[in-house]
């Protein structure tokens, strides 16, 4: 088991630079190194940005992500029909606004649904590496869960994005707290 005190040890030894303040222009700036943060930056690169800095106001990376071991939950025709699983965006958005007691912004849940399965492919892209099953979690209503390990799963999600940004080009700066926001 990955215990917090080897987690931290693991971030510190893993070569993860602390990156120097220099003045520059960004084309992005990304303030967090959560799942969010990170994905943002991958996809900042992904789309042409050319300079992206990620600020960390901690000394290691992840932010409460890293210690999650959450799932993704997400239609994945393939993997489903494998499993005798069938599946469809419109299902997950039923599912997901009688779980959330119809309280849900409708649009905002059609766009996680109808793009939940691309979303699972690009983690991949990524480097995430999916356990292979797909599960039911006890709050869902529908096999549709994706996950990478029962005990790191956030971990893992970090520290693929992680190595995508900075293999992309992105500049990571630790011990960094974003201040103030300022529009040029």
């Amino acid at each position: 088991m990955l215990s917090r005190r080897n987690l931290l040890a693991s971030m510190l030894l893993s070569g993860i630079p602390a990156f120097a303040s220099e003045v520059k222009d960004w084309d992005v700036i990304v303030v967090g190194t959560g799942v969010a943060g990170l994905a943002a930056a991958c996809s900042a690169l992904e789309a042409g940005a050319g300079n992206v800095l990620i600020l960390e106001k901690s000394p290691v990376v992840g932010g409460h992500s890293i210690l999650s071991t959450g799932y993704v939950a997400a239609v994945d025709k393939p993997r489903q029909q494998r499993a005798g699983i069938e599946d469809s965006p419109s299902l997950m958005l039923q599912n997901m606004l009688e779980v959330g007691g119809y309280l849900n912004d409708v649009e905002l849940a059609k766009i996680v649904c109808e793009n939940s399965e691309d979303t699972v492919y690009w983690l991949e892209k990524m480097g995430v590496k999916w356990d292979g099953n797909i599960y039911q979690t006890v709050a869902g209503l529908h096999s549709r869960s994706h996950i990478t390990n029962f005990v790191r799963a956030g971990y893992d999600y970090v520290m693929a994005l992680l190595s995508s940004a900075k293999r992309m080009g992105a500049k990571l700066a630790l011990n960094t707290k974003a201040l103030d926001l300022i529009e040029k």
